[in-house]
């Protein structure tokens, strides 16, 4: 589902699914954060904001250290 956030045309859908899995997919969201694709990162940090106080940390960390500024704006 990561490979599919690239792609605009899929991009919802795959995210739709890493919602509806939950805490299985918390980890593969959490990377999502750090990737080089602003897209992929900012649709990760969006996934992240509804998962309560486990998501903290890593937008947090997103925050602190991505370089891109759009991504960043996501993670508040």
């Amino acid at each position: 589902a990561m490979k599919e956030l690239a792609d605009e045309k899929t991009n919802e859908s795959a995210l739709s699914r890493l919602e509806y899995l939950g805490d299985a997919a918390f980890d593969v969201i959490v990377a999502g954060t750090n990737s080089d694709n602003p897209l992929v990162a900012r649709l990760s940090c969006r996934a992240l904001q509804h998962r309560g106080k486990k998501a903290v940390k890593p937008l947090c960390d997103v925050v602190d250290s991505h370089a891109d500024l759009s991504v960043r704006e996501m993670a508040i």
